[in-house]
């Protein structure tokens, strides 16, 4: 499959989130691990991190919506485009770049400590290890004036989640899980794992490409033998060793095992696995 290769008139816009999801308003970002450092444009090497300003408290860090300004430091005409339980996302201008982007501003309850900080730069850390057409790819982590954010490809759409109702074609169906299956694998050949992967984690460009997002859960194959016991991810979507909390098991077939139940939703328009609350669905 080519990298240019596109998906045509999958969706109609304008659509409403499907009424069978788990959360209606689940967060942007999940909580992480990790070091902290900065890539440029694809293709790039890690670099140090790419810090405007420092010095800056941890309690200033992250942002409500309402506070984040329209100028910050290198970023200008600064929107807003959506915003979740763990921060903000907005749309930018990159002086520097000369491109637009997208910037994920976390809340400042999500940051109480410096161990908070360490966990919302770790999918900065992840994504950058990642140069694929169909995974967002994440730039930077910047601060500037006391604000944090991670600086990513802005991907002008909208995602699965809210686009699903409208795509019924079985081919165009079996096209798209099919460029994300590719993203996948690419992910999983450098050994990073997703952990969360869902509708509302996959962004839809205007052609209809599909894109990985939110690196939050993910996890590296090197530091899985280090991680604790621990449920996580989203119930619908989780495969039996991730409901039983057995990190050390957790492998690319994980994230396979949730590809798959998109797929089925997409095909039938209801999930496999249904509940009125989370042990109901595990059960």
């Amino acid at each position: 499959m080519s990298d240019d290769s596109k998906t045509p008139d999958l969706f109609s816009h304008g659509s409403s989130p499907s009424p069978d999801e788990v959360k209606p308003d689940e967060d942007l970002f999940s909580e992480q691990t990790a070091t902290h450092h900065s890539q440029g444009p694809r293709g790039s090497k890690p670099s140090q991190p790419t810090v405007v300003n420092s010095g800056s408290e941890l309690g200033r860090a992250g942002s409500h919506a309402s506070s984040i300004p329209t100028e910050l430091g290198r970023f200008h005409h600064i929107e807003v485009v959506k915003s979740g339980g763990f921060g903000v996302v907005c749309r930018a201008q990159d002086s520097q770049g000369g491109r637009v982007v997208a910037l994920k501003f976390p809340r400042p309850e999500k940051l109480r400590d410096q161990s908070d900080l360490k966990m919302f730069i770790d999918e900065a850390n992840r994504a950058m290890e990642l140069d694929h057409p169909g995974i967002v790819k994440t730039y930077a982590v910047e601060e500037s004036e006391g604000l944090l954010a991670i600086v990513q490809q802005f991907i002008d759409g909208s995602d699965l989640r809210s686009e699903q109702a409208n795509l019924s074609n079985h081919q165009l169906i079996a096209s798209l899980v099919a460029k994300i299956a590719e993203a996948l694998s690419y992910a999983h050949r450098r050994g990073i794992y997703h952990r969360d992967l869902k509708p509302a984690n996959i962004l839809i460009d205007k052609q209809g490409n599909p894109y990985i997002a939110d690196f939050g859960l993910a996890m590296h194959e090197r530091e899985q033998l280090f991680l604790p016991k621990q449920r996580c991810g989203t119930p619908h979507y989780m495969p039996p060793e991730q409901v039983a909390g057995l990190t050390r098991r957790l492998d690319g077939r994980s994230d396979i095992w949730s590809l798959g139940v998109i797929l089925y939703e997409l095909l039938t328009k209801r999930r496999p696995f249904q509940g009125n609350n989370e042990q109901e669905i595990y059960d």
